[in-house]
């Protein structure tokens, strides 16, 4: 893989195995980190059909990246795999390596229809995806989304997941085609669904006239995958989408670009973001072209990484229409609907120090 890149001629048609070779050594690396096997408290009781959708949903992520777990505490496989690659990127565009994953069970709750309702969308982006494990999950669980595009500016972290992504056309050859770059900074996974019509029509036999039911097969909609090794702010298709999930930490100097990029979203497209955006802009002294969602209450926590106890607050927001905003304020963030400052509860290295959930 070479460094990242705004753009991305994704032209080249490869197979699985080709796209394994293109990924070189990174297409064997997908031994995990360390797995905590601690407590279990973080597993969500849910109740028939859906509950066997997302365990074999949950199974079939775990397998593409080598897992027998969930990865949990501060030496996962997004922590340990980082290069000195990685770290001089980071240094140059001002970015933070900082790391953790939302487990399953809290990306089901985010996705949501109470929350960012992917159900009613058909398009998610996550900017800082890690491995990728949200974006796919996102993928798997909403077969109504028509394009999940995960973004990443770590080389180590995209190509894991780019591998987990040749794992799946590999294991499904027949369902997804598979293109990339000269320098496989990007893989897109498309799969065109078949529309089964059943028809009837009316057949001659020696004797007599019946009717017989036909299946008939057209293209549908094409349904689209795609990993890219980007910095997140050239990812200028993402203001388009419908839900964009920025699940990342900024250091202080990257704020004033975060915000203008942020402001940039479409008229009621939904935000998750790991910085609280009211505080964040009443920092800037700028008025905040986001509502936070009502369900978005201080006790509204999902289970992480580093935070399996009592679970962590995300920041979810709707974007207002142009020319709208709502002043910051610092109060008690109680879920009110005025946009109003919540305060998360979390320093900046929640992810990184020790779990105080």
């Amino acid at each position: 893989m070479s460094t990242v890149d705004a753009t991305h001629d994704l032209s080249r048609a490869v197979t699985a195995e080709e796209l394994k070779q293109k990924l070189g050594s990174f297409g064997q690396l997908l031994a995990p980190g360390k797995i905590v096997k601690g407590s279990a408290s973080y597993i969500v009781k849910e109740q028939g059909e859906k509950k066997d959708k997302n365990d074999a949903i949950t199974d079939r992520i775990r397998g593409l990246y080598a897992l027998d777990d969930d990865e949990l505490g501060h030496t996962t496989t997004g922590h340990s795999c980082v290069t000195s690659l990685d770290y001089d990127l980071a240094h140059k565009t001002g970015s933070d390596l900082l790391y953790g994953e939302i487990l399953p069970s809290g990306v089901s709750k985010l996705l949501d229809s109470r929350h960012l309702d992917a159900a009613g969308a058909t398009s998610v982006y996550d900017l800082g995806m890690g491995l990728g494990k949200l974006a796919l999950q996102a993928y798997l669980e909403f077969p109504n989304l028509e394009k999940v595009v995960g973004v990443e500016l770590s080389v180590a972290r995209t190509a894991r997941g780019m591998a987990a992504l040749a794992r799946m056309a590999e294991s499904e050859s027949e369902r997804f085609s598979v293109l990339t770059d000269e320098n496989c900074t990007a893989v897109r996974l498309t799969e065109e669904e078949q529309i089964i019509e059943t028809t009837t029509k009316p057949v001659s036999l020696k004797y007599k006239r019946m009717a017989v039911q036909v299946e008939e097969k057209r293209p549908g909609r094409e349904r689209v995958l795609e990993f890219r090794h980007q910095n997140l702010f050239e990812t200028v298709d993402a203001l388009d989408a419908d839900i964009i999930i920025c699940e990342t930490h900024f250091p202080d100097d990257s704020l004033p670009k975060l915000c203008d990029f942020l402001n940039r979203m479409k008229t009621g497209a939904r935000l998750l973001t790991y910085e609280n955006l009211d505080s964040v802009y009443q920092r800037l002294h700028r008025d905040i072209p986001f509502q936070r969602l009502e369900v978005n209450t201080v006790d509204d926590k999902v289970f992480t990484s580093w935070a399996t106890n009592r679970g962590h607050r995300f920041h979810l927001w709707r974007k207002l229409k142009s020319g709208t905003s709502v002043t910051s304020s610092r109060n008690s963030g109680n879920g009110n609907v005025n946009g109003s400052s919540h305060s998360s509860g979390h320093g900046k290295a929640c992810m990184k120090s020790a779990n105080k959930d």
